[in-house]
This record gives C-alpha cells, structure tokens and sequence, in this order.
C-alpha cells in the first residue's frame, strides 16, 4: 500500500541521552484534552488540571510549557484509535503552532491515512493495532522515524505477540504502555519492565502508566529508561518543577 511521507527530518532520532526525558501526554477526544484512566477509552472524561483552566489542547500545551521546557509532546487521537472520527484538524493547528517542538502521534491503525503530514512529527504504530511485523517492515521501508508501542493489558500483550519474537524490525524507539496503571497514580510495572530490560538491550524504552512521583523517576533513570509518559502526576501537581529540575541534575 502506499504510504504518505512524514518529513519529520530525523527529529526523532536526535540521540537519545541519559538525562532521560520526560514527555507529557496530550489525550484528545472530540477535540478535548481528557483524562485516560486504565485504558477504558469510553468512559474518558475532560482533564482537571492544576496547569490550565480548560481542556482544550492549546491550553493544556502552554500549561505544560509554562511548568518546564519540554521538547516532545505524546498525542493519542482518541477518536482515530477508537474508529469514531479523528481530530485531524485540531491536532495539525497544534503542531502548527508549535514547530519547535516534536509531536509524536498515535492515530490508530490508520495513522498513515488520516494524521497530517508535518515536519514535527513522528507516527507510533501501536501493538493493538494488530500489526504484524511484515506490516512493520514494510512500514519501515518509507518510515524510519516511527515509534513502537507495545500495548499491555493484563499482563499480555495487545495484538500479535510475534512482535516479541524478534526485534529485527523495531525501531530504535520502543513506548513499554501498561494499560492497566494509565492515570492510576499505582507505579509503574516493574514487572514488566525487569523482564523487557532482561531480553531487549538494544532499544531507547520509554516507560508509560501509574508512574506518580520523583523516586520513581529517579529510580527509572537508574534503569537506564530512555523517558517517561507522564500526564496525570503532572496535572495533579504530583511531579512538579523542582522534581524535573531534580530529576535533570540527577
């Protein structure tokens, strides 16, 4: 099939230091930033946040840059994932606007089809999208700057396990998601992730769900973690300026 280019330049792979980033996670449903809990997409409700008086995207965004200065930013478009729509239009003007930054984006199974083609940002194919790794070849063929999300739930992986098998095809960026810690505050799956750092050495893992507070963060750092998904720690003021600056200087 033919896939648009996205001319992102190589922005994702600027290299990857220890200084381990942080990136904060802008979860857009019918136009507005919400809050992800456990995965259970349907029952999505508008952010609360200490950062902004509104949900609306922009102002999430500012709300995020006013507390520390970020250089990438995670959308989910929920509606594209869920196959109800997308909220193309909303996230171009957003990264429209702010080309300074890097975006990268999980638009579903069709990211390809629906997310707009900008220099700023870089498609994650998530794990439950079902995507094979012949898929992932050949999507690596016109795209060397993607993401890969492996998606879990229950301890299992969402979509073809044979993503696991081998990694001959995966990027150098790898998103570890546990669905189930997304927005609980609960700490992240170290479970999971003692087991991914025993068996894949290779890759840049960025770590996402539950993580809540800066022992963790600097705990993680020690791993060796490439970054961490954050959102609700920042929203409720969990991880705050000072924890970034801490976490920086560690």
């Amino acid at each position: 099939m033919h896939l648009p280019r996205f001319h992102n330049r190589g922005l994702l792979n600027k290299k990857i230091t220890r200084e381990m980033r942080i990136i904060p996670v802008i979860d857009i449903l019918d136009g507005k930033v919400v809050h992800a809990i456990r995965g259970q997409r349907n029952a999505y409700q508008p952010i609360t946040s200490s950062l902004s008086h509104c949900s609306q995207p922009d102002n999430i965004l500012q709300g995020f840059l006013g507390l520390y200065p970020f250089e990438i930013f995670y959308i989910a478009d929920l509606n594209a994932i869920m196959n109800k729509g997308n909220n193309v239009a909303v996230i171009k003007k957003l990264i429209t606007k702010y080309p300074r930054y890097i975006f990268w984006l999980d638009a579903g199974a069709n990211i390809f089809g629906t997310s707009p083609s900008m220099t700023n940002l870089v498609p994650i194919i998530g794990s439950e999208t079902n995507i094979t790794m012949m898929e992932l070849a050949d999507i690596r063929k016109e795209h060397n700057d993607i993401v890969l999300s492996l998606d879990f739930r229950d301890k299992r992986l969402l979509g073809n396990t044979s993503l696991l098998e081998s990694t001959r095809e995966w990027p150098e960026n790898i998103i570890l998601m546990n669905l189930d810690r997304v927005g609980t505050g609960s700490g992240y799956d170290r479970k999971l992730l003692n087991n991914f750092l025993s068996t894949y050495r290779d890759h840049n893992v960025f770590i996402a769900g539950g993580i809540h507070k800066l022992s963790e963060l600097l705990e993680l750092k020690h791993y060796g973690v490439s970054g961490v998904l954050l959102a609700t720690a920042l929203h409720r003021g969990e991880v705050t300026e000072q924890d970034l600056i801490t976490l920086q200087e560690a």
